[in-house]
């Protein structure tokens, strides 16, 4: 199963892909809860379950918001800075590129915080 190991328990993606409301806001909030927990697990040094929380909270994004959802570069701008420090800055490249690509396309707003991102990256 794929899922966050925890001293309390693991919690699986597919527990937490429960169905629920098909509300855009509450669908929204389900997708900055994951986030949230991507930046927990980063601030506990539990970089593998970060990046676990990240890759599920794009691909829930992604498939609950539209692949243009204005949330997705800065997802993947987070989830790049966490490869970086997890040393893996081949991936942490890949997803800082995909995030500049689409926040120029679909978020302008964060379009320069995240290429600072990446020149921190690089």
């Amino acid at each position: 199963s794929s899922g966050i190991n925890a001293e309390y328990g693991e919690v699986t993606t597919a527990q937490l892909r429960k169905d629920g409301p098909s509300n855009r806001d509450v669908v929204h909030m389900n997708g900055l809860a994951f986030e949230g927990l991507g930046k927990i697990y980063v601030s506990m040094g539990q970089l593998e379950n970060a990046l676990h929380m990240y890759r599920y909270s794009i691909e829930f994004a992604r498939s609950s918001l539209g692949k243009t959802d204005a949330q997705i570069p800065v997802l993947l701008s987070d989830m790049a800075f966490t490869y970086q420090r997890a040393g893996r800055l081949e991936e942490a490249l890949e997803a800082v590129n995909e995030a500049v690509l689409l926040a120029e396309k679909n978020n302008p707003m964060v379009y320069q915080t995240i290429l600072c991102n990446k020149a921190t990256i690089l």
